[in-house]
C-alpha cells in the first residue's frame, strides 16, 4: 500500500542510490590517478555530471527517510 502512495518502492530507489554513489567514487578515484593535476575534457565532464547527481542523490535520500517514517 506504501508503495502504490508513493509511487516507488524503496528496492528501486536504493539501487538508484548506490548507482548514483558508485558513478561518483569512480569519478574521484580517476581524479586521484591524474599526475600534476592535468585533467582530460572527457574526465572533467565526468566529474561535472557526478557533481550534478548529488541533487537527485539527496532526493532519493529524502524519498527514502519520508517512507521510512510513514
Amino acid at each position: 500500500m506504501l508503495e502504490e502512495m508513493v509511487g516507488i518502492s524503496l528496492d528501486s530507489m536504493l539501487d538508484k542510490w548506490h548507482k548514483i554513489s558508485k558513478g561518483i567514487m569512480h569519478g574521484r578515484m580517476v581524479g586521484f590517478k591524474e599526475e600534476a593535476g592535468i585533467q582530460l575534457q572527457a574526465e572533467e565532464f565526468d566529474f561535472m555530471a557526478a557533481a550534478g547527481d548529488l541533487d537527485e542523490i539527496e532526493e532519493v535520500d529524502t524519498n527514502c527517510i519520508l517512507m521510512a517514517n510513514l
